[in-house]
């Protein structure tokens, strides 16, 4: 099975983890390090304290192909999601980890499997879900902080302000959230796997193992919390001595693993010593033929038959839709990928569009965790909009436009998504002092050519503009967007074989579930029968 896993880590999952390398390189991400380290120890101590036992049933069998079914279709719709595309690949992975191991360990109690399902928190914490609670931390981080300082603070439902004295006058401060939750979050996360193990294999009372998941998660929180209120203190303080801009940058990274790596100590300590852990005896199973179940296992394959029709059937006409009209983002052939960086503007452009002005935004770069980000003015067809071009290595850096554009006092009344020819289109609506505004941006993926060398990056295209007529607006704002990118995306041309190979596949795995649902009944009715003979 490790032969396997390390056959597909480098082939057709070498994608996934090169992103989640990245992330682990970054602050917000840092804890996946920690969290990697930690899910291979408790699997490994999972083997050692519960051992493995080996059983082939056929209900074992279907259950272990649904679920390499749903992680190859899982894997061929990463890539027609670009924002999502890395967790898809994540969750793919992780579904054949698991079925691999469902497919040979049967486990004497249902606990025993937590261990082995720990992989999937290698999967990247989405930013919607990470930008949803930062809001909410920041708060509580900025009010601690302008208690222990003293600085006047300024709340309002969007953002949280703090006043700093500095030598070039009082200045205000904006708690940036877009760190806060993910560290906490982090450091809560690398705990897990530990109490995932504490779960299967501790002999201590049920009480006692949540009071210590209990004190375990809390001190995580409490650690991950502490350590942003530490680095906002830090600005604070060296910005009332030098500036504002200074101190950011002075204390733009803070060693956020070493949060999740304490937290994860703690846990194990506290799981060692009073978790009661003790190895359990694994027995050696064979191959069961048996067909005798209750009713209620019947009604489980039937529903489970049900599931496989519904997945499958909208997979395929997702997959086979997308496949036939989707586009996979162009290719760019540059000089040096600084290049790129630098000047981004001449490669996304075309002959309607004329840039009025590139302006490099590092806050943005910082913010919205791109490699780089430029505020632009563009012409299109007469109209000029502003906008913003930014480039990534993987899309899982990019925080949510809504989170920014609350932290700039913007409050967000709507929004949604569309599906373009393939190209995913993103809105935004948002209000500010009585006006409106529509954000419109679309992610896409972006090969880079440079002499022998070929980079995979990600380009985020959005244009912000005032409106009074939404439907005009959209409408407008969609049509520069495709201008900026449309000429240059590659079109997909239809792949019908991969289309029919998953239909095959999901109809023929309904087929032998219906086969199992009706030997099973039969045997149901046989031993129904002879009871009553009896």
């Amino acid at each position: 099975m490790v032969s396997l896993m390390g056959f597909l880590a480098q082939s057709l999952y070498r994608g996934f983890f090169e992103s989640v390398i990245k992330l682990s390189l970054s602050e917000e991400y840092s804890y996946v390090l920690v969290t990697f380290t930690t899910v291979l120890a408790v699997v490994y101590l999972s083997i050692r304290y519960v051992g493995f036992s080996y059983s082939v049933r056929l209900s074992k069998v279907l259950t272990s192909a649904f679920l390499y079914t749903l992680a190859a279709s899982t894997r061929l719709l990463s890539s027609f999601s670009p924002e999502y595309c890395v967790i898809l690949q994540g969750l793919s992975f992780v579904l054949f980890f698991v079925s691999t191991v469902l497919l040979v360990y049967n486990p004497a109690s249902p606990f025993h499997i937590l261990p082995m399902l720990t992989v999937f928190l290698l999967v990247p914490v989405p930013t919607d879900f990470a930008d949803s609670i930062a809001q909410l931390l920041s708060r509580v981080i900025g009010r601690v902080a302008a208690a222990l300082t003293g600085s006047k603070i300024v709340e309002t439902s969007s953002y949280v302000l703090l006043e700093v004295s500095t030598p070039g006058g009082v200045r205000t401060l904006s708690v940036e959230t877009v760190c806060s939750g993910v560290v906490a979050l982090g450091s809560v996360i690398a705990t897990v796997p530990v109490l995932a193990l504490l779960a299967a294999v501790g002999r201590a009372r049920a009480s006692r193992k949540a009071l210590i998941s209990l004190v375990a998660t809390a001190f995580a929180v409490g650690l991950g919390l502490l350590g942003n209120i530490v680095r906002l203190l830090l600005v604070l303080y060296a910005a009332r001595s030098t500036d504002i801009e200074t101190a950011m940058n002075a204390s733009q990274y803070s060693p956020s693993a070493l949060y999740s790596f304490i937290s994860t100590l703690v846990a194990f300590l506290l799981t060692s010593k009073y978790g009661e852990m003790e190895a359990v005896n694994a027995m050696k199973h064979g191959v069961s033929r048996s067909l005798d179940a209750s009713w209620s296992q019947v009604v489980g394959v039937l529903a489970l038959s049900v599931v496989v029709v519904s997945v499958f059937s909208s997979v395929t006409i997702i997959a086979g839709s997308t496949l036939v009209t989707g586009g996979t983002g162009f290719t760019l052939e540059v000089a040096s990928l600084g290049n790129l960086l630098e000047d981004p503007a001449p490669y996304f452009s075309t002959e309607d569009v004329t840039y009025l002005s590139v302006l490099y935004d590092g806050y943005l770069t910082r913010v919205l965790g791109a490699l780089t980000a430029y505020s632009v003015s563009l012409e299109y067809r007469g109209r000029i909009y502003s906008g913003y071009l930014e480039l990534v290595d993987t899309p899982v850096k990019l925080h949510t436009w809504r989170l920014l554009l609350s932290t700039q006092g913007y409050t967000v009344t709507k929004s949604w998504s569309e599906s373009l020819g393939g190209l995913y289109v993103s809105y935004v609506v948002a209000e500010k002092s009585g006006e409106k505004y529509l954000l419109t941006h679309a992610i896409v993926p972006t090969r880079v050519k440079t002499g022998g060398s070929e980079y995979r990056l990600f380009a985020r295209v959005s244009v912000f503009t005032p409106f009074e007529d939404l439907a005009r607006a959209v409408e407008y704002s969609t049509e520069l967007v495709l201008a900026v990118v449309g000429e240059n995306i590659e079109e997909v041309r239809p792949n019908t074989e991969v289309v029919s190979a998953l239909l095959i596949t999901s109809y023929s795995l309904l087929a032998i579930l219906a086969v199992y649902l009706f030997f099973v009944s039969s045997r149901l009715a046989v031993y129904r029968i002879k009871s009553k003979g009896r």
